[in-house]
């Protein structure tokens, strides 16, 4: 399986200080290198590719932030190749905040499928997305509680011959 990987993408972000030209330029750069990585992994053909946090730089974004987003997905989408997106903490899902995140909605719109994991009273629980034979396995954003989700993961994944990876 050829697998290609980024993080912290950050669109939406732009230098802090008022809005000119140099602004707007890196504002608009962050677009150009996610599309570039998408376009690259579309030339050779990638099976997946794995966005471990940080898609957004900030959980509440423009509609311009998201119409731009939706488009250079689509070209994963029209190239069949699955994009697996964890949660970083500029796009932290709020567990009782779920309906209002952009990542959820992104995942609602089959633009990404989100591995992840989630916590009740009995715990914290895994929902791995598996492709082929291999299960993705996301802890997204612990925050504090980093080595009980750690803890907890390592403790639920399936032993050998099982393949697994890892999103941190």
């Amino acid at each position: 399986m050829k697998i290609m990987h980024c993080s912290d993408v950050h669109l939406g972000k732009r230098p802090a200080g008022p809005v000119g030209i140099y602004s707007q330029k890196r504002y608009d750069d962050y677009f150009h290198v996610f599309e570039q990585c998408i376009d690259t992994g579309i030339k050779e053909q990638i099976d997946v590719l794995l966005i471990a946090g940080d898609l957004f730089d900030r959980g509440y974004i423009t509609p311009e932030v998201l119409e731009r987003t939706e488009s250079i997905l689509h070209k994963c989408r029209a190239s069949n190749i699955p994009v697996l997106l964890i949660e970083g903490n500029h796009d932290n899902i709020a567990r009782d905040k779920e309906p209002e995140s952009w990542i959820i909605y992104l995942e609602n719109k089959n633009y990404i499928s989100r591995p992840f994991c989630s916590f009740d009273e009995d715990g914290c629980h895994f929902h791995p997305v598996t492709l082929d034979d291999i299960n993705f396995y996301g802890a997204g954003y612990p925050g504090d509680m980093v080595n009980e989700t750690l803890k907890a993961l390592s403790e639920q994944l399936p032993p050998p011959p099982s393949k697994n990876i890892i999103i941190l």
